[in-house]
């Protein structure tokens, strides 16, 4: 009876194996038909599906991933509001929104929709408060300088 060997995409050597373990092998996936197998007698290089005796090997299925029955909804994540935030506003407050506001697409496309409306929400959030702190920090800047203005020269 003849014997083969297997070469693995590993580089180890499997064998010596009979037809019925090479068609054991192809059932279990380990080999296909466009495999290649060693005659252990003549060293010689064969294609699995040439030797006789050997059965087809089922194909390898392609599993198609999931497909999602109702689309994704928009979610606004307010980067560019957290951007402009931290540029021109206040930056501590201006990091955290877009910390918030990169977590948004992130949460939606897993599919945990609550997560992502609840980090855009505190991204637009901390936004809205990084602006209204560079608004009330320039009006009391604008104050103060006004009122340090306010001593006559003669």
């Amino acid at each position: 009876m003849k014997e083969y060997f297997y070469q693995g995409s590993d580089g180890e050597r499997y064998g010596p194996a009979t037809v019925e373990m090479l068609n054991q092998w192809a059932i279990q996936g380990r080999i296909t038909n466009d495999s290649w197998v060693i005659d252990a007698e003549t060293e010689e290089r064969v294609w699995v599906r040439d030797i006789e005796g050997f059965i087809k090997a089922p194909p390898v299925k392609q599993v198609d991933p999931p497909k999602r029955s109702t689309p994704l909804p928009p979610i606004e994540n307010h980067l560019l509001k957290a951007v402009f935030s931290c540029c021109c506003c206040c930056l501590p407050f201006g990091i955290i929104a877009i910390v918030y506001a990169t977590q948004v697409d992130g949460h939606r496309i897993r599919g945990d929709i609550n997560a992502a409306r609840d980090a855009a929400d505190k991204a637009s959030a901390w936004a809205n408060a990084a602006i209204l702190v560079g608004i009330l920090s320039s009006l009391l800047y604008v104050l103060v300088m006004q009122g340090s203005n306010q001593h006559v020269y003669r």
